[in-house]
This record gives structure tokens, sequence and C-alpha cells, in this order.
């Protein structure tokens, strides 16, 4: 009878264990997307505060979100973040980066230890995966905007933000994001 008992608090305590892991991986997830959420990043921006190495930041805009939900639907707009999470995730394949949607159409790639050629070539690796993607993608191609920046920019030395590095980092990459947004719908315009 012992032995029964002691098997069976074991196999709670283990399920209670798996349950709690479980629950604390999905409190970081977007469920969407499978991609990190904002908490994941933070999570990731944390680690990077720990780290003197130079890191890197990767923020995105989706392109065509709103016009795709508001002339197709949100079954269709969903289907573009969907798609585009699939596109970073298969292009972003290193286990130290952190994939994560910041919510809405924005996204994030949080790229520890690295530099400007390998954050160039993971943009040039989403370019051309977007490219694939987008042969066959209808109604609307996958188009995004980007900006990133580096632990080491130059921009950081004459910055008078008052946050934190990894803050300031990310500031800086959103607003290059915008800009190139600007100058996306300038082009088409």
């Amino acid at each position: 009878r012992d032995m029964i008992d002691f098997f069976v608090n074991q196999r709670k305590k283990l399920f209670q264990m798996v349950h709690a892991e479980t629950m604390a991986k999905l409190a970081n997830i977007d469920i969407m997307t499978n991609l990190a959420n904002r908490r994941g990043c933070e999570n990731a921006f944390d680690e990077l505060r720990n780290d003197d190495r130079v890191f890197g930041i990767i923020c995105i805009d989706l392109n065509y979100l709103k016009l795709t939900n508001d002339k197709y639907g949100h079954q269709e707009g969903d289907k573009l973040l969907v798609d585009f999470a699939n596109v970073l995730a298969n292009t972003c394949l290193e286990d130290t980066y952190t994939i994560g949607r910041m919510g809405g159409d924005e996204f994030a790639v949080v790229i520890p230890a690295t530099d400007k050629a390998n954050i160039e070539e993971v943009i040039d690796r989403i370019n051309k995966k977007c490219e694939e993607v987008n042969a066959d993608r209808k109604p609307l191609p996958i188009s995004f905007a980007y900006g990133y920046c580096m632990s080491d920019d130059e921009e950081l030395k004459v910055s008078s933000d008052k946050n934190d590095l990894v803050e300031r980092v990310y500031n800086i990459a959103d607003e290059r994001m915008y800009r190139h947004k600007a100058e996306m719908k300038a082009g088409r315009q």
C-alpha cells in the first residue's frame, strides 16, 4: 500500500511540475503565431542586460494587415500574420534568437552576440523567404518595413535617451522601422 501511495504521489508531483512548466511557457507565447509574445521578448531583453556582448534588435512592421482585414476579412488577416510568423521562424533558426510578436502587426527579432553583417544577413534571408512565399500567396503579398539597431551603434553615443541600453537599442530600431515604413509609403505614391 505504501508503495502505491508513493507512486501516486510521485505521479501527481510530476504532473504538477509539467503543468507549471507548460503554463510558464504559454505565458510567454503568442497563441496565434506561436512566437514569443511581448512578455517573452521582454524576458529576452532581460537576458541581454546580463550579457556584455554586442547584441542587435530588429523591429518589423507587417504591411497591409489593416487593408487585408478590411478588404478580405479578419480570417485572411490572421493568415497573413501566421504566414509571416512562419517566414520568421524558418529564417531565424538559431536557438539563441528570440522571435516575437510585440502586438498587432509588429514583430521583433532579438539577436544576442552578433555583428552588423549577421543582422543584415538575417534581414536578407527574411526578404528572400518572403519572395518565395509570395510566389504562391493570395490575395496580397507579405510585405514589411524594418529597422535595426545594435548595442554598439554610433547613434547611442549621441542619444540623450535616459533609458537603459536595451530600451535605447529597441527604441532606435523602432524609429528606423517607422522611417523605413514612411519611405515605402512615399515610394508607392
